[in-house]
């Protein structure tokens, strides 16, 4: 399966609430376990992508 997925630099999640940040660092051990590398997470505001 990690053959067929890129491997993420960066995991970007909202900083704003609580499930964005829980949602995110799900995402960072999953990478982690799948690509056995710890992939960084940053926290980003909405009004910055606007």
């Amino acid at each position: 399966m990690t053959q067929s997925l890129p491997r993420p630099e960066v995991i970007i999640t909202h900083e704003s609430d609580l499930d964005g940040l829980v949602a995110g660092v799900l995402l960072q051990r999953l990478a982690g376990k799948l690509f056995n590398a710890e992939i960084r997470l940053e926290a980003c505001n909405y009004n910055y992508w606007r």
